[in-house]
């Protein structure tokens, strides 16, 4: 997910590199389907309500010079948003960006990311020293310089949005930090008294930055630290909201202090919590140990708390009820199902070693991808809980599954919920009104009994092959589906060819 993000601006502007055509002149406009070159430097540009925006900036080599002031007008259109910019490594004489007053916005997403809106459009400067950003900017998204280097941003002083102190970017008021230069060469840094929120991806990629204070700083917004070589996070007595996934991904994390007079979080072991110990908010990706007992005082794992650990074993007591978004995911682990708990979030357990998943009778919400690729999960049993729906990929890619138990509740299969599980068989209750696409697709099926006469099936909700033995006789459908004569997965079977049993 994390990679994805940073490189993407690197890989666009490859893509753009190989189908631009040659430029006549760094100082001509060498037209190509809404991309000119100007003063040794690519722009892919669209119009918007007689205005222009810069979607994308690349320059070749050293072509660019040292200064690149990004331009007022493209095609007589004044130009008011600058969203992101990518240099290939050879560059070594850029150094400084000027973001001329017309500028309103700058950074951007593309579509279908993992952030609101798409993936974070990075302006990646190999050199990049300093930032100069002009009086019209109203909006920075996201922080798009974290793939750069900068030393320091320059802000007019004429800008009713923006200011900067010490190299650092901020809102007017400094009550918003929105980026720290991440070419700085400080070891430490205190967050200025009058900030409020760290905002999002602010510290992402500082290596140098070793010890961070947050001081009066009330809200940390997501993936604020990612990639950071923080090794020493000191939470000051006003922190009131940060998770997981603001504080966490850090590279080198290996303490944690909370001040005593806060009244929101505390920490034990190194491992951060809520006040009262009633919810584990994050456990450091860099601890070495590999097991680890949750308090008993803890009822709620957060979102990410222990996102992609090293530890290889969890231990969950019965007082945890609830288990938050993605609280699990990625860390290979053996991990219990609490006697008591309400509810798992989405991709929960994603990706962790759990070999049974016994749902408690408790258990009212299941997040979709809840046990999405756990190899090792081998027995199911939900048939104590009320569920009426297994959603999306919540058993996908569990190619170790043997058994399944129903609630008798049930009454739909989502799409791809055992995508690609290893069951070979699989009994769906009377109650089930509908398989979603791909929701039993899978190698592994053999046989599947369905009790209920109108259990209605998508197209593709089983691997089915369409025309058998066409082209390779060797190919053929070898599931057999078990149901009531008259059925509707009677009828699903004689039309795509699969063996019928009546039961």
């Amino acid at each position: 997910m994390k990679g994805i993000k940073k490189s993407l601006s690197l890989i666009l502007a490859l893509v753009m590199l190989l189908t631009s055509f040659a430029a006549v002149s760094f100082d001509a406009f060498a037209d190509d389907d809404n991309e000119v070159f100007i003063n040794g430097v690519y722009y892919d540009y669209e119009i918007k309500n007689g205005k222009a925006i810069i979607t994308f900036a690349y320059v070749s080599g050293n072509s660019a010079p040292e200064i690149i002031t990004v331009p007022s007008k493209i095609k007589g259109k004044k130009v008011v948003a600058f969203e992101g910019m990518g240099m290939e490594t050879t560059n070594t004489k850029s150094k400084t960006l000027v973001i001329p007053d017309c500028v309103e916005r700058i950074g951007g997403t593309y579509s279908g990311g993992f952030v609101s809106g798409g993936y974070v459009k990075s302006i990646a400067f190999t050199n990049l020293s300093t930032v100069k950003i002009g009086k019209g900017v109203k909006t920075i998204a996201y922080n798009p310089f974290t793939s750069s280097k900068v030393k320091s941003f320059v802000v007019n002083k004429a800008n009713k949005y923006f200011s900067a102190s010490d190299g650092v970017l901020f809102n007017k008021k400094k009550t918003v930090l929105v980026a720290y230069a991440c070419g700085k060469k400080n070891k430490s840094y205190t967050v200025p008294k009058t900030v409020k929120t760290i905002g999002a991806y602010a510290f992402n990629n500082t290596e140098r930055l070793k010890t961070i204070n947050t001081n009066n700083v009330k809200t940390i917004k997501g993936e604020a630290f990612e990639f950071a070589e923080i090794v020493t996070f000191k939470i000051g007595a006003s922190l009131k909201s940060a998770t997981a996934e603001s504080i966490g991904f850090n590279t080198s994390l290996k303490k944690i202090t909370v001040n005593k007079k806060n009244k929101y979080f505390s920490v034990k072991d190194n491992v951060l919590f809520n006040k009262k110990k009633t919810k584990l908010v994050y456990y450091p990706g860099t601890k070495t140990n590999k097991s680890y007992s949750v308090p008993k005082t803890v009822k709620t794992i957060g979102k990410q708390a222990f996102y992609f650990t090293l530890l290889q074993k969890i231990t969950l007591s019965g007082s945890v009820t609830k288990v938050e978004k993605r609280a699990f995911e990625g860390t290979m682990a053996q991990i219990n199902i609490p006697s008591k708990l309400k509810s798992i979030g989405a991709y929960a357990y994603s990706g962790t070693l759990i070999k049974k998943a016994n749902l408690p009778s408790t258990l009212t919400t299941l997040g979709k991808g809840a046990f999405e690729g756990c190899s090792s999960l081998v027995s199911v049993d939900m048939s104590k809980t009320k569920l009426k729906a297994i959603p999306q990929s919540t058993f996908a890619s569990t190619d170790s599954l043997e058994t399944v138990k129903f609630p008798s509740t049930l009454t739909k299969l989502a799409d791809e919920a055992f995508f690609f599980s290893g069951i070979k068989e699989l009994t769906i209750p009377e109650s089930v009104k509908s398989v979603g696409n791909m929701a039993l697709y899978s190698e592994a099926l053999r046989t599947l009994t369905v009790n209920g006469a109108d259990t209605a099936f998508d197209s593709g909700a089983l691997m089915v092959v369409l025309y058998p033995g066409e082209g390779d006789e060797s190919v053929t459908n070898t599931i057999v589906i078990k149901g009531k004569e008259g059925s509707k997965a009677q009828a699903y079977a004689a039309e795509y060819g699969l063996t019928f049993v009546k039961i």
